[in-house]
């Protein structure tokens, strides 16, 4: 439920509502239940998408129907569906829906993020979107449902007619990639260069020794500079 739902409680028996955590709820036998419920408090997704990229930059997206009274119509959005009751997970979910919605199989789907959308009923859904890479042709695609498939760059989807919540989605993963590529890219990260005699600079050896379920460690001395009088591992600098 969403938290800044407006709330009318009936003043002959409620005289107000506000949010408690369970520890906060003063009635012991109430704040019992609660404990051993095992809710804490999280949105359980039941739908699922998928933020299908290239992995340079691209970013499926699907057209959907301009129809009266489906979710987002004529929007273009992420790829996915609702749980039906032969899914065991919300990664099937997604498998079946990318399967039948467009005929992809991807190899690896990973959770990315948890995507509030707001529904036809105006209520909020929580959809899992997952993400995977594929290099192929949309014109190849035949979708089952919607218009069409197309790649679009984050920069040209503020053109697009979408949700803010689902370019949102696609600029966090954009940002995301780009660091991580820059990371890969730096040298430290990538190890030496082929044939260099450079090594790594080792300012210190740990001594580990163990016999019969025993470890060889130092006493330090009480007037030692640093952690006086406790045990530790024999070393040398």
């Amino acid at each position: 439920m969403d938290r800044d739902v407006e709330v009318t409680v009936q003043p002959e028996e409620v005289s107000a509502a506000e949010w408690l955590a369970f520890d906060e709820v003063t009635a012991l036998p109430l704040r019992a239940k609660l404990c051993a419920s095992g809710l804490d408090g999280r949105i359980e997704p039941v739908n699922a998408s998928a933020l299908i990229h290239d992995g340079h930059g691209r970013y499926l997206l699907h057209l959907r129907d301009d129809l009266p009274g489906i979710w987002e119509p004529g929007a273009w959005s992420l790829l996915g569906g609702g749980h039906e009751p032969d899914d065991t997970s919300l990664e099937d979910t997604i498998r079946r829906e990318l399967r039948e919605e467009a005929g992809l199989e991807p190899d690896v789907l990973e959770p990315f993020a948890v995507e509030l959308a707001t529904g036809t009923d105006g209520l909020t859904v929580p959809i899992q979107i997952f993400t995977t890479r594929w290099n192929g042709d949309p014109a190849g695609l035949t979708p089952t449902e919607g218009v069409m498939l197309a790649w679009f760059h984050p920069d040209t989807m503020p053109r697009l007619r979408m949700s803010p919540s689902t370019l949102d989605l696609v600029r966090q993963h954009a940002e995301h990639s780009a660091r991580s590529k820059a990371v890969a890219s730096r040298p430290e990260a990538l190890g030496p260069k082929a044939g260099s005699t450079s090594v790594p600079h080792i300012v210190g050896i740990h001594l580990y020794l163990e016999r019969d379920g025993q470890v060889l460690l130092g006493l330090r001395h009480p007037d030692s500079a640093y952690a006086g009088g406790t045990h530790h591992f024999l070393a040398v600098h």
